[in-house]
């Protein structure tokens, strides 16, 4: 039963995410009324309370390598019109391996799968995502920043948007790719 509301959970959080719903629509995966066409079912079913004003939503490609191995998951960055940022890492197969959030510089890391769930990958995950996402923060501001450096950390932005962060520290490198706009 929890595997089917993780799923459940993960699917409320994409769907408002994409656009492109209509290809799960006319793939037959989706039920429900087959009254309109694909686009229209798509459009209520993105956002079924209502679309939320102000909110920007951001997908990435994560790629983290940690001591020379590889994880690699989508990254889902809700920005509300508060600034506070809420987000989730899943992999490629819907398992969500840890949730976020950042507000007033601080950043919580939750709902972190059992591998990871130790205190101080906790907290080298908090301490990134907490620079990770103040940086992305004021780079939304200001798109002249392309780098920073904060004692052991190195935020980048490459020219077509891609954001590499180093922890020198601990041998951590996150790189986020854009899915699309």
């Amino acid at each position: 039963m929890s595997l089917c509301l993780t799923f459940v959970e993960l699917l409320l959080l994409l769907l408002p995410c994409h656009a492109s719903v209509s290809t799960i629509v006319s793939a037959g995966f989706a039920s429900g009324n087959s009254g309109g066409s694909p686009a229209q079912i798509a459009e209520c079913r993105r956002y079924p309370l209502g679309e939320p004003s102000g909110t920007v939503c951001r997908e990435y490609n994560l790629f983290m390598e940690i001591r020379g191995r590889e994880v690699t998951g989508i990254c889902i960055i809700n920005i509300q019109p508060d600034s506070t940022i809420v987000g989730t890492v899943v992999n490629e197969f819907g398992v969500k391996a840890f949730d976020f959030t950042y507000d007033s510089s601080k950043a919580k890391v939750f709902n972190v799968i059992r591998p990871l769930d130790k205190w101080y990958i906790r907290k080298v995950l908090r301490n990134d995502f907490r620079f990770i996402l103040s940086n992305m923060q004021s780079g939304i501001a200001n798109p002249q920043q392309r780098d920073v450096i904060e004692k052991k950390r190195k935020f980048t932005v490459s020219p077509n948007g891609n954001m590499v962060v180093e922890n020198t520290r601990f041998k951590v490198r996150y790189t986020f790719e854009k899915l699309r706009e």
